[in-house]
């Protein structure tokens, strides 16, 4: 300490002994902090913080409004009937695309004792109309979204970190979820996180199976919708 307080005091002794020395020093101690302050304020939103969405200014969510007795249409939001769902997939001439998703909360047991997760069931466009790609595997093909093979599931990277210790042979193995076993098929960037409509965030994705009769139901509200506006159609 008593050597760095002797160097200071010579450094202070000289710059003042110099004084265009000393303007050139600082000038040039200037110049790099302003510098480096502009180049973190482009990089900061472009990569840190930019959202892990293609085109987010797209990226609509969609409600149901409850109807009156009158035949009228109420203030306020629902939960979105897989009837209505239907409907906007069919429309074209407004989304791109359009995802679905519920909660889901299994249990993942093979371990000590079993953990509650918190993950979604969500439709077979949902990575798609979001645009985020995985960083391990891949996302539901649409065959997975049938009866029958939709025992796969999308890892989110805290979970793959926390749980599986960043382990890059994941893809393919199974876990046990409420019994029954899933095969894991990817994981997704450390950024993309859906906090919505959990309020913690998703420990895993899997296929919701939306088809046949469970289409035309406009009676349970239970889905959470986006869209992806088509390019030529504003908000």
């Amino acid at each position: 300490m008593d050597t760095l307080l002797r160097d200071l005091r010579y450094l202070v002794r000289s710059l003042r002994s110099n004084r265009g020395f000393s303007s050139v020093v600082i000038l040039t101690i200037a110049v790099a902090v302003a510098a480096s302050t502009a180049l973190f304020s482009v990089v900061n939103p472009l990569l840190i913080r930019a959202e892990p969405y293609v085109e987010p200014e797209r990226l609509v969510a969609l409600w149901e409004s409850p109807p009156r007795a009158d035949g009228g249409v109420a203030p306020g939001k629902n939960e979105v009937s897989a009837g209505t769902y239907a409907d906007w997939i069919a429309a074209r001439e407004v989304f791109d695309r359009v995802g679905a998703l519920t909660t889901w909360r299994p249990n993942l047991t093979g371990g000590d004792e079993p953990v509650r997760l918190e993950a979604m069931g969500v439709s077979r466009d949902f990575f798609q109309t979001l645009g985020t790609r995985p960083m391990l595997g891949r996302v539901f093909m649409p065959e997975e979204a049938t009866a029958g093979k939709n025992s796969v599931v999308v890892l989110s990277y805290a979970f793959w970190r926390q749980r599986f210790g960043g382990d890059s042979s994941i893809v393919g193995r199974e876990l046990s979820l409420n019994g029954r076993k899933y095969m894991v098929v990817g994981v997704m960037p450390e950024r993309f996180q859906l906090r919505y409509p959990l309020p913690e965030a998703s420990d895993l994705w899997r296929p919701m199976i939306l088809e046949g009769e469970t289409l035309a139901n406009r009676r349970s509200h239970y889905l959470y919708v986006f869209g992806r506006l088509r390019r030529d159609v504003s908000i």
